[in-house]
């Protein structure tokens, strides 16, 4: 896998001021693309390659579920971004 190098570059300016986490739609399990467990083997290995960039995933979150689930958890729904705002004591509102 080969990263852009300017989105690299872009991912750690903004790990100064914020913690990374990554919210993704991932269908192709619920409609058996490929299983659970690819998935997550996938991701490890995208997380290890950012980390030797010196790029940190605080967390991942997945939906797993097709569209048509209607899911709690599947974007552009903010299931998993009020989880991640509990878990890591974020407070997504604007400084004035």
């Amino acid at each position: 896998m080969i990263f852009i190098s300017r989105a690299i570059e872009a991912l750690k300016i903004l790990q100064q001021r914020f913690l990374l986490i990554i919210v993704t739609n991932q269908s192709g399990i619920g409609e058996n693309v490929f299983s659970a467990e690819e998935y997550l083997q996938f991701n490890e290995y995208f997380i290890r390659l950012l980390k030797s960039c010196d790029v940190t995933i605080e967390r991942a979150y997945h939906c797993p579920h097709k569209k048509e689930e209607n899911c709690i958890c599947r974007k552009p729904k903010h299931y998993f971004i009020h989880e991640a705002e509990k878990k890591y004591g974020i407070d997504h509102t604007c400084p004035k």
